[in-house]
């Protein structure tokens, strides 16, 4: 891996960072660059970086209003530096180096080591706070703009550095337990204060101590002349702070220095109160990284759960424990079926496109969940080209049933009008009664869905658009609760099926006007049927205009199906 090395006018002017091969990084003073925010002379968009195994690309923008020089020369457009080679914007100096640590390097045995619990740095108060409140002010605004978590390690190394003086290199890395020795210590990214302090390698014993036994260490090597751990005048030293908290599993922070020690040797208690401020300031930033990273991965959660719930369950979600909230519970719901048709029609057009296939299948799926999600539904399960969501779960909600026909109707209305998915048509079915919602699984994989009879017959209704020719069918429950106009079909049997299903169909107002005298016939000649008045009821049928609903009533009076169920003869 290689590194890029920025360093301005003053010491605390600087970065490191990693670059990725084959990917273009920008150098600048925005937001969203490889940050150079110290130098005036550097543009807000200066250069673009591509790096390989071995050499970087420098590319001009046209924003710059700088140059930038290689070898002491203006650049054009491009150049290209090898590793150990710079380039210069403004003020500031970038060093192209590969990559030199050690990460796991077996140290000599410490001469002396000391050990702190993290309750007892807490109690440590700086000697000096006036040195340190400026920097601590800083953290909060410095860490604010963290946006990965390279971005977090790059920000805090900086931080460090610049706080803890008689520091010559800090890494943030992590310990694996599980892993074998060799492997077991990762370094996520560390810097040093100058390419004069040699080859920075952190000590795997010291990084393994900390880590396993969950405390501070503190090492010191001995390597000047005497031997009595009192006069050490030319001292390595070296301590381990652990992050600590499960979202930075085995994670630490490690600082090293180099330099004379007073006669009073490491003993010395002018020393020992300079090393345990040290300490303080960088458990401050350990304690600070386990925050914000537990902070990104609850940010994280929440994006992932917006997917599925509604605002109004997000508050829920927040203001309870997320656990016993998605714990599955007995619960009435209201249960939404949607189906796309002609999927298979298009997915045979698009056999040679299918990503153009899925693009199109997702915009559609997509239109679905939008509008599920912006009624206070959840979004429960995906069955293929279909998608179920579900109210009245993890909040009970009183007009549920309405909300789900709201759903639908806007469904239906984005499927008549947007041209992403105009070769696409959609059934829908409503169903309302009791399930088991929450967290439901297995021991390898959990989802949030609902279980149940209800969620049955919504498939069922779905399913039954296509014979009895609507677009949104109801179950009786439903259709009681809405305002919605909505007319009885009667009692149907699917193809296949033991059971019967009560089905409604959901109309529009200028539907009903249009054809209001032909639902009120149909509803005589189905009550004639359902009373065993089969003479009737075919009467009554045969000057409504031909309707996939009144031949398929009419087939079951002509067959006399005394039980008033209309059986399907096929799907």
């Amino acid at each position: 891996m290689a590194y890029l090395v920025a360093q301005g006018p003053a010491a605390h002017h600087r970065w490191r960072r990693s670059i990725p091969t084959g990917k273009t990084v920008t150098i600048g003073r925005a937001d969203d660059c490889w940050q150079v925010d110290w130098d005036s002379q550097v543009s807000r968009k200066h250069c673009d970086l591509t790096a390989s195994s071995d050499s970087l690309v420098i590319s001009m923008r046209s924003e710059a209003s700088n140059p930038v020089f290689v070898n002491g020369e203006a650049i054009e457009s491009t150049a290209v530096v090898s590793l150990s080679e710079r380039f210069v914007i403004g003020q500031t100096s970038f060093h192209f180096v590969g990559d030199e640590i050690l990460a796991t390097i077996n140290q000599d045995p410490p001469f002396i080591e000391q050990t702190f619990l993290v309750h007892d740095l807490h109690k440590l108060a700086f000697s000096d706070p006036s040195q340190r409140i400026e920097l601590l002010s800083r953290l909060p605004d410095l860490m604010a703009g963290v946006t990965t978590d390279d971005d977090l390690f790059v920000k805090l190394t900086q931080w460090l550095l610049e706080g803890i003086r008689r520091a010559s290199g800090i890494a943030i890395v992590s310990f694996d337990i599980s892993a074998e020795m060799e492997e077991a210590v990762t370094v996520f990214h560390w810097d040093q204060r100058s390419e004069r302090d040699g080859v920075f390698a952190p000590s795997r014993q010291l990084i393994q101590k900390a880590v396993t036994e969950d405390v501070t260490v503190v090492h010191f090597w001995d390597h000047g002349t005497e031997s009595d751990y009192t006069q050490l005048q030319n001292t390595d030293w070296a301590f381990c702070i652990p992050v600590g908290g499960h979202h930075c599993p085995g994670w630490a922070i490690y600082v090293a220095g180099r330099g004379e020690i007073a006669v009073g040797g490491i003993q010395d208690t002018a020393f020992q109160s300079a090393i345990r401020d040290d300490l303080k300031f960088a458990e401050v930033a350990a304690s600070t990284v386990g925050n914000i990273r537990g902070i990104k991965k609850l940010q994280a959660t929440q994006t992932q759960l917006q997917q599925f719930f509604p605002e109004v369950v997000m508050d829920a979600i927040e203001a309870s424990e997320l656990d016993e909230l998605l714990q599955p519970s007995e619960t009435r719901v209201t249960v939404i079926f949607c189906d796309l048709r002609g999927y298979s029609r298009k997915s045979e057009q698009l056999m040679n496109d299918l990503t153009g296939l899925l693009n199109r299948t997702s915009a559609a799926l997509s239109i679905m969940t939008r509008h599920i999600l912006a009624n206070d539904g959840v979004v429960g399960d995906f069955h293929g080209d279909a998608v179920m969501g579900f109210w009245g779960w993890p909040v009970a909600d009183e007009k549920m049933c309405q909300k789900a026909v709201d759903t639908a109707v806007a469904i239906m209305e984005s499927f008549s009008h947007e041209q992403s998915v105009e070769d696409f048509h959609v059934g829908i079915g409503l169903a309302t009664g009791m399930a088991v919602a929450g967290k439901i699984g297995s021991d390898d994989q959990v989802k949030v869905s609902a279980l149940g009879p209800v969620v049955n017959i919504a498939s069922r209704l779905e399913n039954l658009t296509r014979a009895v020719g609507g677009h949104v069918l109801l179950d009786e429950e439903t259709a009681s609760a809405i305002s919605n106009p909505n007319r009885r079909l009667g009692r149907v049997q699917p193809y296949g099926m033991s059971a019967a299903v009560s089905v409604f169909e959901l109309i529009s107002n200028d539907q009903l006007a249009e054809n209001l005298e032909g639902f009120r016939q149909f509803e005589r000649a189905l009550e004639a049927f359902e009373s065993g008045k089969f003479d009737e009821s075919l009467s009554l049928l045969s000057p409504i205009a031909d309707q996939t609903m009144v031949g398929l009533l009419k087939s079951a009076v002509e067959r006399e199906c005394s039980d008033g169920i209309i059986r399907l003869e096929s799907k």
